[in-house]
């Protein structure tokens, strides 16, 4: 099983560089899935343009939960409708289902797929974070005071 956590495109409004790099996952999904035929894709998402382009391209192979989404870049932290208590336990049982797979793409600014990193010992390249982890990189609000 391979989990792939692909952000919203909302995170893009604290990292530049980020709508660039989201788009490498895809290409690296797609490397995973022709060396492992046999592997099936746990997508873990916030957007529901990433999971109609997920079923499309890869079907039946393809599983995620049934939870809130956002359409478009607003991020559905933002939103003051929905239970915020519901979306806090998708977003757990979503990192959950993710730590239980044999391999895992995300995105390193996205504290979601950083704690998937972090919630098991993952075996050598078995993990691939797309740019540097967040939680080790230097927050300057919290080191430049």
């Amino acid at each position: 099983m391979l989990g792939v956590h692909v952000r919203n495109l909302d995170k893009a409004v604290e990292d530049e560089a980020f709508s660039t790099e989201v788009t490498q996952t895809m290409p690296l999904v797609e490397a995973y899935l022709i060396r492992r035929p046999d592997l099936r894709l746990y997508l873990m998402t916030d957007s529901t343009e990433v999971l109609d382009e997920y079923t499309e391209k890869f079907g039946d192979r393809l599983f995620h939960i049934d939870c809130a989404r956002a359409d478009g870049a607003k991020p559905l932290t933002w939103s003051d409708s929905g239970d915020r208590r519901k979306l806090g336990a998708e977003v757990i049982r979503d990192t959950h289902i993710a730590t239980a797979c044999d391999y895992f793409i995300g995105h390193g600014g996205s504290n979601v797929a950083c704690m998937v990193a972090c919630l098991k010992p993952w075996p050598e390249n078995t993990v691939q974070l797309i740019h540097d982890n967040v939680k080790t990189r230097r927050n300057w609000l919290l080191h430049d005071w």
